[in-house]
């Protein structure tokens, strides 16, 4: 073969796909050894290739594609969409308590901070008081206070929302504190937690405390004992219920989630599970603050003029 021919040889290549193994392979056109091609392609086929289409033989067999039922993607049916739903509900049935039983002691935990920064504020004022406590006459309830006890507790840097539980959210917003802040202006505003300051009202004598200072109790006939301050309380989470209802024996038959008072929601108790207490904070004469279960409870007002006070 002369030079002429080989290159002419070279020239007649064709490129050809090869269906089975979706490679291109190049391979001379024709018969022979020595034969040479009808007409060389290479010149055609990068013509095709400019204009966007590949076309390589006239006698190149024509690519089908068929895809399995497998290799297609398919979607999910409605038995597993059932399935996951099912897991999903069963997975958020399961946290929900636990959900609520961290939401309950946050609220517990906030209660008691806003219970030690009222508590501090009423240490500030019997140190510059000569010990005294505010007078309490004020109102009618266990949580009514005279008008400037807010006014002081906030000239001591707190805001006035230390006065009030958490517990109560979510009848109770902020809006609905601010209004009992302002209940009854200039005479006693309605606080969020009940006092034992002297003249309190409802409260029994035996729970007030005129002073810091604990004073001598009578608990029977000549019998007068001074409590230890880290035992007497302050202030309390206002546990209510219904008037009359002041047995201990038979507290888990009383009502503390529907007191109707003067406001247009009727008032509840903080902390509650389900229909009962399961305790409260209770800021004590001495400036801790500490929780108190609700079995550990005990009525603290006369229970008949207003609602009884547990603490």
């Amino acid at each position: 073969m002369n030079a002429t021919s080989l290159h002419r040889y070279k020239a007649g290549f064709s490129a050809e796909l090869n269906a089975s193994s979706s490679r291109i392979s190049v391979r001379p056109v024709g018969t022979g050894t020595g034969s040479v091609p009808r007409r060389p392609l290479l010149k055609s086929v990068a013509a095709k290739w400019r204009g966007g289409k590949l076309c390589l033989s006239p006698h190149m067999p024509r690519l089908r594609f068929n895809f399995s039922r497998h290799d297609r993607q398919r979607g999910f049916t409605l038995v597993e969409l059932l399935a996951v739903l099912a897991v999903v509900a069963l997975l958020i049935s399961v946290r929900l308590p636990a959900l609520a039983r961290a939401t309950d002691q946050t609220k517990r935990a906030q209660c008691a901070a806003n219970l030690g920064q009222f508590t501090l504020a009423m240490h500030i004022f019997a140190n510059e008081n000569d010990d005294r406590l505010p007078n309490s006459s004020a109102g009618y309830w266990a949580w009514d206070v005279p008008f400037a006890v807010g006014t002081f507790v906030e000239s001591t840097g707190s805001k006035w929302t230390v006065m009030y539980c958490p517990g109560t959210a979510p009848r109770f917003s902020e809006t609905d504190n601010f209004n009992f802040y302002n209940y009854a202006p200039p005479s006693y505003r309605v606080l969020g937690y009940a006092d034992t300051f002297p003249g309190s009202t409802t409260v029994a004598a035996t729970n007030l405390n005129p002073t810091l200072t604990p004073v001598p109790v009578p608990v029977g006939f000549g019998i007068s004992p001074t409590p230890l301050a880290s035992q007497r309380v302050l202030l309390a989470d206002a546990t209510i219920s219904l008037p009359g209802q002041n047995n201990p024996a038979a507290r888990f038959t009383y009502n503390y989630d529907n007191i109707q008072g003067g406001y247009a929601l009727t008032h509840l108790s903080p902390h509650l599970t389900a229909r009962f207490p399961v305790g409260g904070n209770v800021g004590i004469l001495d400036g801790h603050v500490e929780w108190r279960k609700f079995s550990d409870m005990v009525p603290r007002t006369d229970g008949f003029s207003s609602p009884v006070f547990w603490w």
